[in-house]
């Protein structure tokens, strides 16, 4: 499916639709779609990246996740119309989670402990490689097709083992390993393709007088 579709005249959105939208156009419908498209997309879009925060929250948070998750959707919905190139949604997200992450680190600083405001900016920067390669594969999952996606997504966002992978999809470890090896494949062209574009558009911009990040 292409990223840049129109959006769908259409009022409802199964769920076997919205699962196959890739982020870009699900981002269009929260940012102009009828009532209950906006609510359908945004439930989507947080549907694919709560395993996601959860695994980060787990290894580098600290505090209630209940809490982070509950900031980390909220402030993306209230700023969502901001992003005016949705191709650019996984630099949006991820500032949006780093800014959530540093508001917890400071409330849950005690008062007494004298922490420098740039040690607060700077811990959850320790999520960072996790967290972009989170987010860029969660991005770009629906570009694969469904075992693939299945795949990866047990694979490196859940950490399952491709034994326990394998007994899911009724098949062998070593023809797991081959999938995976694909699908990785073509989501390395894929990240390519959209890196270059984005470049582009960067230097667009440059060059018109525009200063704003393209996700701006």
């Amino acid at each position: 499916m292409s990223s840049d579709r129109a959006i769908t005249t259409e009022k409802w959105l199964t769920a076997e639709v919205l699962r196959e939208l890739p982020i870009a156009q699900l981002v269009g419908y929260v940012q102009s779609g009828t009532e209950q498209q906006i609510s359908d997309a945004f439930l989507e879009i947080a549907r694919r990246f709560e395993p996601l925060l959860r695994k980060t929250w787990k290894t580098h948070g600290r505090g209630e996740y209940a809490d982070f998750a509950h900031d980390v959707f909220a402030r993306t919905f209230a700023t969502l119309a901001r992003l005016n190139n949705p191709i650019a949604f996984p630099a949006f997200f991820r500032t949006i989670v780093h800014s959530v992450a540093a508001d917890q680190w400071r409330k849950r600083t005690p008062d007494e402990v004298d922490v420098a405001p740039e040690t607060l900016e700077e811990r959850p920067s320790d999520m960072d490689e996790m967290l972009v390669k989170g987010i860029l594969l969660r991005s770009y999952l629906e570009h694969l097709d469904e075992r693939q996606r299945q795949v990866l997504e047990w694979d490196l966002i859940e950490d399952l083992p491709s034994e326990e992978i394998a007994g899911r999809l009724g098949m062998t470890s070593g023809a797991v390993r081959t999938i995976k090896s694909r699908a990785l494949e073509r989501l390395r062209a894929i990240f390519s393709r959209d890196a270059a574009m984005i470049e582009r558009l960067r230097k667009n911009m440059m060059h018109s007088g525009r200063r704003t990040r393209p996700y701006e």
